[in-house]
């Protein structure tokens, strides 16, 4: 049987682990920090909402929710305010390529 033959079984060892090994390391650094970064704001927000939720009357609960909109955007100033700036700082032929390569 190929698969078990003695001559080629080091390179398929050798290209499985490259393989996974590369695979792993794309989704560590890559994919899993977005990820936790998108859940903890997801809790967050939920958190928000459910602290607005718990208040009595509907004016109090506005306030809350309110209060809780300003908390949010206070504590992620600084994440609207790079994304701001990264958009910022694409010049209009990067934007033009970015938009001829998104249609065709």
């Amino acid at each position: 049987m190929p698969q078990f033959d003695k001559i080629t079984f080091f390179n398929q060892i050798f290209w499985f682990l490259l393989a996974f090994l590369s695979f792993y390391f794309i989704i560590l650094k890559g994919l899993l920090p977005v990820l936790a970064a998108s859940l903890k704001t997801r809790k967050k927000i939920i958190n928000f909402i459910s602290a607005a939720g718990n208040s009595s009357g509907e004016a109090s609960s506005k306030r809350a929710y309110f209060k809780n909109v300003q908390n949010f955007l206070k504590t992620h100033k600084a994440l609207f305010s790079t994304l701001a700036a990264k958009k910022a700082s694409l010049s209009a032929s990067s934007k033009t390529k970015i938009l001829t390569q998104s249609i065709f």
